[in-house]
């Protein structure tokens, strides 16, 4: 009953649109999206690790992606990415700065913890981009 409810409304709303002058409305909203999607878009961050756990001592290798969240294209806004490993205690144990001109394909490639023996502990990887 909701659903036939809601279909009924929807399907007046789409009606009483279709003989209002809704120009100029469409206008202002395809210039909005298209100034949200080519200035104003937000930024995602994706990693890919190698595994899901890891234990003391091990490297941690990623892949990190930085992509316009719209288009899903590489994205020029943020040039930093910071990969932190964090314990428990919201203390840095490791971590990189990357540089987004090194992406090659939309990726880096890297590694946390390559030079120092990590100790036995909870920690997680926290990844930001300026």
């Amino acid at each position: 009953m909701k659903k036939i409810l809601f279909l009924l409304s929807l399907s007046l709303l789409c009606l009483a649109f279709s003989f209002s002058d809704t120009s100029g409305l469409k206008i202002l909203i395809l210039n909005k999206l298209n100034e949200y999607s080519s200035g104003k878009y937000p930024e995602k961050i994706y990693i890919h690790t190698d595994k899901p756990y890891y234990t003391a001592g091990e490297n941690i290798w990623f892949n990190t992606y930085l992509v316009n969240g719209v288009s899903l294209t590489k994205t020029n806004k943020s040039k930093v990415i910071y990969v932190e490993l964090i314990n428990d205690q919201d203390s840095i144990i490791s971590g990189l700065k990357l540089f987004t001109e090194s992406i090659k394909q939309h990726r880096i490639h890297a590694g946390v913890g390559k030079r120092q023996k990590l100790p036995r502990a909870d920690a997680h990887l926290h990844i930001r981009f300026v």
